[in-house]
């Protein structure tokens, strides 16, 4: 491998890096804005359960309140007329958080193969066909579980060496991938 070679793939390593490292900036901004918005959403049901309160107070005393319909001039007949109870439909459905989709991603790859749940030692003694078939793998099983992955093997594969290379090979493969994935926005 030539001079320019090595700068090239140390180049592209260090680019790799400050995307990651971003991405990890974004992930916490994002956990800030869905804390805030689950606050948004607790005050709206609390007032929503208030006004449902109110309301289904109102409905009983409707319910009590006899309605007088004259029959005749000389006869007064008396009717209570039922008021349907108030039942408010609301269906709150909550996506989830980054770091409940970084722990099923994880457990998706490490479900796959044994080598998911190995470190950078791992990835850098195997063989780059059991690389190759880890990430496909890898990768299918995300998509077969709902998430899309927009980017290809080769990527992951190239993301992985890049961290390892930079001597960070206590980190778990499947926690790299899928830190890797979410935070370059490849997995969702």
């Amino acid at each position: 491998m030539n001079h320019i070679e090595k700068f090239g793939l140390k180049l592209l390593g260090l680019l790799l890096l400050v995307v990651f490292i971003w991405g990890l900036s974004n992930v916490a901004s994002n956990e800030k804005a869905e804390k805030e918005e689950a606050s948004r959403v607790a005050e709206e049901e609390n007032t929503q359960e208030i006004q449902t309160e109110s309301v289904e107070e109102e409905s009983e005393r409707n319910q009590e309140a006899p309605v007088t319909t004259p029959v005749s001039p000389a006869v007064v007949e008396t009717t209570t007329i039922p008021t349907p109870a108030f039942t408010p439909e609301s269906v709150i459905t909550t996506e989830k958080t980054r770091d409940e989709k970084r722990d099923e991603l994880i457990q998706i790859a490490e479900s796959v193969s044994s080598l998911a749940s190995g470190t950078g030692s791992d990835w850098e003694n195997a063989e780059w066909s059991e690389r190759n078939t880890l990430v496909n793998d890898v990768l299918e099983a995300w998509g077969n579980h709902g998430y899309t992955v927009t980017e290809d093997d080769i990527w992951f594969m190239s993301t992985l060496d890049v961290r390892y290379n930079d001597g960070h090979t206590a980190e778990p493969i499947s926690y790299v991938l899928a830190m890797s994935g979410l935070a370059n926005g490849t997995v969702d």
